[in-house]
């Protein structure tokens, strides 16, 4: 256990930070990376966000509205944001059938491996983009698919610029909007390059510090 405290009274209590080398002597600075939470605390609250900002409707909105789909077939076409918050694209590499369920088909291969190795928007985005159709179509089956929540912050970030300009950053948006209002003042997230003078985007599928 890296870290661990109690609030009592207001006041924050805090065990020893641990690290493999022993204690770290500065805890209120230390850094947690937060793994698949990312995709809870970043692309579901943000998706969240977006709903109450502008509506419902946003659930509904098509990826391929917001994002260049490189995929040589047509298994994008109708999936939504929601679709792909839910892990239910129908698009994936891996375990075609529907049975055995197997939650976690997606997470492996070639596919995979060149997502996470991949080090721009454009790199990642086609490495997502580059998975197979299954037959069954979106909003039917989840796999979880790390890639796929990129996609999804992507199109997300993309739709805010429609509304709030070009300059418009989601998690700058987000952060400010939503986590600074509830007092949570310093919240990273890992953003990907997308190319000179832009930020980058979100990674959402881990990242958050």
């Amino acid at each position: 256990v890296a870290a661990a405290g109690i609030v009592v009274d207001g006041v924050v209590y805090l065990q020893p930070s641990q690290t493999r080398s022993g204690e770290f002597p500065y805890p209120r600075f230390m850094q947690h990376a937060g793994m698949s939470v990312s995709k809870s605390i970043g692309a579901g609250v943000a998706m969240l966000w977006l709903a109450q900002k502008y509506g419902e409707e946003v659930f509904d909105l098509r990826i391929v509205d917001y994002l260049d789909v490189t995929a040589d077939h047509e298994g994008w076409a109708e999936v939504t944001f929601g679709d792909v918050l839910n892990m239910a694209t129908g698009v994936g590499d891996n375990s075609p059938n529907r049975m055995p369920y197997d939650i976690d088909a997606n997470e492996s291969g070639p596919n995979y491996r060149r997502f996470y190795l991949g080090e721009t928007t454009h790199e990642k985005l086609g490495a997502a983009f580059a998975a197979g159709n299954y037959s069954w179509g979106p909003n039917e089956i989840a796999r979880y698919t790390s890639s796929q929540t990129f996609v999804l912050s992507a199109a997300m970030d993309a739709f805010i610029k429609t509304k709030e300009g070009p300059g418009a950053d989601l998690w700058e948006r987000l952060t400010d909007e939503v986590f600074h209002p509830i007092e949570i003042h310093h919240m990273t997230m890992m953003h990907v390059p997308a190319g000179e003078g832009q930020r980058g985007t979100p990674l959402m599928a881990s990242g958050l510090r």
